[in-house]
């Protein structure tokens, strides 16, 4: 046998144990796109409640939600929404349902009804968390 083969062979057969394979690389996702995203949850599970009412109420009215999320309202004592920052961020503990943990939090989790699943609820968290944009980056 020629001596090439066999050191080839003989490293192939060895029983030393081999580096493991560097995992894939995780693919990227898109930033979170606030009009085909957020907005549709905010459509499909909270303005039934949550329209535009003239009474100071919060509205998620497409339109309207952003000058609610982002204006000077806070609920126990931390914004509505603190872009890049989730866990000040009262909306999510709202989703989560644990906002009774708050020295000031209060009322029903939302939406009332069930709670959205988690990667619902991961969604908005990363919106937030990339600075909660709500216009196209382009």
């Amino acid at each position: 046998m020629r001596p090439l083969v066999l050191a080839v062979l003989l490293f192939a057969c060895s029983s030393e144990p081999r580096p493991a394979a560097a995992p894939p690389p995780a693919t990227a996702r898109a930033a979170v796109d606030y009009a085909t995203e957020i907005q549709p949850l905010f459509d499909a599970h909270c303005i039934s409640c949550h329209t535009g009412h003239t009474d100071g109420r919060l509205s998620l009215v497409a339109g309207e939600a952003a000058t609610y999320l982002f204006s000077d309202r806070t609920q126990a004592g931390i914004p509505l929404v603190d872009p890049g920052e989730p866990d000040t961020s009262y909306l999510l503990y709202k989703l989560r349902g644990t906002h009774l943990s708050l020295e000031g939090g209060e009322g029903l989790p939302m939406p009332p009804h069930a709670l959205l699943p988690e990667e619902t609820v991961d969604l908005v968290e990363a919106w937030i968390l990339e600075g909660a944009l709500v216009e196209a980056t382009g």
